[in-house]
């Protein structure tokens, strides 16, 4: 379309036509100015081409943009105009009439001005500017205000429930709702309350069945109010169908039950008090005998399950008391509720014993005979004993055993722990560890098949620990402690053994007490004793310098520190000093006062010469005047030796100078001076006393 030739065939063609500067007008001689063209008429339109769809398409390339033409086919008649980047677009909707509405995609928000939206222009849907929203109200007072019912349909989207009413309290996912249960119909169903997260299982408060019944903390209310927990009231009370109200739990009407106050005893008639109507309900029930008997539950019926009768305690915070009259008599016996295999606890009032755990009735491992079932049973019940675990044997008064297939029998007051363990004639004993045995008053074993066999009669305590240590003896007092350590049946024994065996031969090589009374050791990797603090050579952040004596592995001699870095204070002895202290001391030999002189007897001198000989050096003190230590006395020892050896030097020395005058005396024949016999004599004299003296200091 050429706009400038329309205006001119138009100017042309009537006189009802003006221009303007720039404006064109049709049907006006006052143009718009800020419009090439403008028609005006009260009877007349524009009309633009026609084309058909095929037409429309068909226009060359290129198209110039705003191009506007009326398509009279196709699915979508209308106005048409080219946008620049969509191409050709439609100004109609689906039929010819279309406002932009309807099938479209809105860019804008849709403003309604104050109208509804309606179906037929009544009713309908309005928005006021606040956001409220009513259905059928021409002026909503709330978020949703309806004029009429609602209907849900049937939906599932939480926990597989009917159609719902869903709301909130904090702005996010839903907090609460109120929904129909999902099926068609049914006992159980009805309106249902409760809190869900949306997508998420429901948790149900309450529920309106479909016969009129009411459940608060129940899903199936068997009246019309049954409710899971507590009712409170906190004015008025409760009103019963005779006209009474009860405002406190003891009421003048009692009925001899619940919360009312008794007004005479209450006989059960052999019935039980139970906490429902179901089978395992009346099992668990509580029972009581004419004898005064009281009973809890019934026998098992199937195997214990963690839903099984029982007894709970819960937030007990008062003392817990069984009596017991003590009617127990030596020799007797009384019949027990239960026996045999199973898990169970028991409190036997006859014998004031307690058991709790289980008789798996695959016997007892080390007895002989071997019980199979019979742990728990007559005669395994001792009086005040105490077992816990499974098969354990407490026998004996006073006993007690803990763990798995331990026996305490023929005895009293013996205590075992672990598995396996077996106490047979003990007596307040004491064992613990893996398959241990004892026999005997006092005892203690423990570690891995350790024994302690003493006399029955002696208190005197003896004690096994370790792996396979005997303390055994026919008397008592011995201790086995290590790998293999062993007595040997000697009283008095102390065997302690490293685990160097292990490595070797540990038949051959254990450690086997030979003697009473005897200590045995043995460290393969040698001893350490040390007499101060530090071991290391500190103590507490400062120098100390560690003193003792260390035996080292395969010494036969204790090995004493003696370090020159480790010493102070160091003074020179006088050699011959200590010869003349050592020749005023009384050496000899003795014996020690109640020992045997004939196989007793010693060498060496007396503490109180040597103290005084030696005890004092100028500096301090060494020693003291009633023991002598080993080290002071090798080193004396070395002093005086060191002095004797100079002395034998120098004597030497002047034997040497005497020979040298005889050879020169005899080696001058031909000087006319013959050496007189006398002089000759004497010389030859003092030569045999020098040799004298020598000879003894050469044979030491």
């Amino acid at each position: 379309m050429k706009f400038p030739l329309l205006a001119t065939a138009l100017l042309a063609a009537t006189t009802a036509l003006a221009q303007t500067s720039g404006s064109v007008g049709i049907g006006t001689t006052a143009p718009n100015a800020k419009a090439a063209l403008e028609v005006s008429s009260t009877t007349q339109g524009v009309l633009v081409p026609r084309l058909t769809e095929s037409q429309r398409t068909g226009i060359a390339a290129p198209v110039p943009v705003g191009l506007l033409v009326y398509q009279t086919d196709g699915t979508r008649p209308g106005f048409w105009y080219y946008e620049a980047t969509a191409g050709w677009t439609s100004l109609s909707g689906a039929g010819s009439g279309g406002d932009n509405l309807g099938n479209h995609t809105a860019t804008q928000s849709l403003q309604l001005n104050g109208n509804t939206l309606s179906n037929n222009g009544t009713g309908g849907l309005r928005i006021d500017n606040s956001g409220n929203v009513g259905v059928g109200v021409s002026s909503p007072t709330q978020k949703v205000d309806v004029d009429g019912g609602i209907l849900a349909r049937a939906h599932g989207p939480i926990s597989n429930q009917g159609a719902y009413l869903q709301w909130n309290r904090t702005g996010g996912d839903g907090e609460t709702w109120l929904l129909n249960q999902q099926g068609q119909g049914g006992i159980n169903a009805g309106i249902r309350f409760g809190g869900a997260t949306t997508g998420n299982a429901a948790t149900e408060w309450a529920r309106f069945r479909n016969d009129g019944n009411l459940g608060i903390g129940t899903t199936s209310p068997g009246q019309k109010l049954e409710v899971a927990g507590q009712i409170y009231s906190n004015t008025g009370g409760f009103r019963f169908p005779d006209g009474t109200v009860q405002t406190t739990a003891a009421g003048s009407t009692g009925d001899n039950l619940g919360n009312h106050t008794a007004t005479q005893d209450l006989n059960l008639a052999g019935n039980k008090l139970v906490g429902g109507t179901t089978a395992r309900a009346v099992r668990s029930g509580l029972g009581l005998t004419p004898a005064g008997l009281l009973t809890l539950g019934a026998a098992r019926i199937q195997a214990d399950t963690l839903t099984g009768n029982g007894v709970r305690l819960l937030s007990l915070d008062q003392d817990f008391v069984l009596t017991s009259k003590g009617f127990f008599a030596p020799g007797q016996t009384r019949a027990l509720p239960v026996t045999g295999v199973g898990d169970r606890v028991m409190w036997l009032s006859y014998y004031s014993a307690f058991r709790a755990g289980g008789v798996s009735g695959n016997g007892t491992i080390g007895t002989s005979p071997q019980p199979t079932s019979t742990q728990w049973d007559n005669p395994n019940i001792g009086q005040y004993s105490v077992a816990f675990g499974l098969d354990n044997v407490a026998r004996d008064r006073f006993s007690t055993a803990f763990g798995n297939n331990n026996v305490v029998r023929a005895g009293e007051g013996t205590t075992v722990m672990g598995y396996g363990n077996n106490a047979v004639q003990t007596f307040y004993g004491l064992m613990t560890g893996y398959q241990n045995t004892m026999r005997g008053q006092n005892g203690l074993v423990g570690g891995y098949q350790s024994k302690v066999q003493t006399n029955l009669i002696l208190p005197t305590p003896s004690l096994a620990f370790g792996y396979r240590a005997q303390a055994r003896t026919s008397q008592a007092g011995c201790v086995a402690i290590g790998y293999y350590a062993r007595t040997g049946g000697y009283e008095g024994s102390f065997a302690l053994a490293d685990y160097s065996p292990v490595r070797t031969d540990y038949v051959n090589d254990s450690l086997v007490s030979t003697a009473f009374n005897q200590f045995s050791a043995r460290f393969a990797g040698g001893y350490r004793l040390f007499t101060t603090t530090a071991t290391n050579g500190w103590n507490n952040g400062q120098v100390q310098t560690p003193i003792g004596v260390e035996l080292t592995s395969g010494a036969n001699a204790w090995t004493v520190l003696s370090d020159s870095t480790k010493k102070e204070r160091r003074v020179l002895a006088d050699g011959n000093a200590f010869l003349e202290r050592i020749n005023r001391m009384r050496l000899g030999s003795w014996n020690y006062r109640g020992q045997s002189p004939d196989t007793m007897r010693h060498y060496g001198p007396m503490a109180q010469d040597f103290f005084a000989a030696f005890g004092h050096d100028g500096v301090g003190r060494s020693g003291n005047s009633t023991s002598i230590n080993q080290a002071d006395f090798d080193g004396v020892n070395l002093i005086a030796i060191q002095a004797l050896y100079r002395r034998v030097l120098t004597l030497e020395a002047a034997n040497a100078r005497l020979h040298q005058q005889v050879r020169q005396l005899q080696a001058q024949p031909g000087s006319g001076s013959t050496p007189a016999p006398a002089s000759m004599a004497a010389l030859e004299e003092r030569l045999r006393r020098l040799e004298a003296q020598l000879s003894p200091q050469a044979q030491r």
